[in-house]
């Protein structure tokens, strides 16, 4: 999908996306906690697909890290500066994007905001990753599959795990993208750089009670 096009979506989605998603905020902010084990105090903290700032950029932003976001969609970066005043947001193309601090980040984090990318997009952006950590940094992906796409066999998945330009529906909103099995994004990550460090799986439900498999990923830069 184009860039303007998701950022449309989501200017639409707006605060809905943050409501549907309240009741995964307590497990999400747990498992931050696995992060703030392995990240220095006063980190320098990239949210990748920040949408409205909460509950990822607010929850560390309230540990006093030093956090800076970024998102496609307009709306969702100023709902962002408006909940989360002390962090640093932009609105801008992730594909494009080049980060104020490149090299100097303790943490990178892109929770559910790489699906609308194709494959090599996605490789690229995560060596990008790579780059923009100093020393040592670490890595936080976050990406889900809707249970009913495994079980039902709708979706289709290559050998590797991939569905590629699989269309979905979320929050009322008609997306195309790009969507793996959790071994598909471990190898994402390694193939960044990165070493992985632990995993986290769970089973959750969101929009319309459809039920979801969600993988966590907490990798370090080698």
């Amino acid at each position: 999908m184009q860039s303007e096009e998701i950022g449309q979506a989501y200017d639409t989605i707006g605060l809905s996306y943050q409501t549907a998603s309240a009741d995964n905020r307590k497990h999400l902010e747990e498992i931050l906690g696995e992060l703030l084990e392995v990240i220095p105090e006063g980190a320098r903290i990239l949210d990748i697909g920040c949408g409205t700032g909460k509950p990822i950029s607010s929850f560390l932003a309230s540990k006093g890290h030093l956090v800076t976001g970024v998102d496609v969609s307009q709306r969702m970066v100023e709902l962002a500066r408006a909940q989360v005043p002390e962090g640093e947001f932009f609105q801008a193309d992730l594909r494009t994007f080049e980060p104020p601090l490149a090299g100097q980040y303790d943490a990178v984090i892109a929770s559910h905001s790489l699906y609308y990318m194709t494959r090599e997009e996605q490789k690229e952006i995560v060596q990008k990753f790579n780059k923009w950590l100093s020393p040592g940094g670490t890595f936080f992906l976050g990406a889900a599959l809707r249970r009913k796409a495994l079980d039902s066999g709708t979706v289709s998945f290559d050998e590797e795990g991939w569905a590629d330009t699989a269309e979905v529906s979320f929050l009322g909103q008609r997306f195309k993208g790009t969507y793996g099995k959790l071994d598909a994004w471990r190898n994402l990550v390694q193939s960044g750089g990165f070493e992985s460090i632990r995993v986290n799986e769970r089973e959750s439900s969101f929009e319309d009670n459809q039920d979801f498999q969600e993988f966590y990923i907490l990798a370090k830069k080698v």
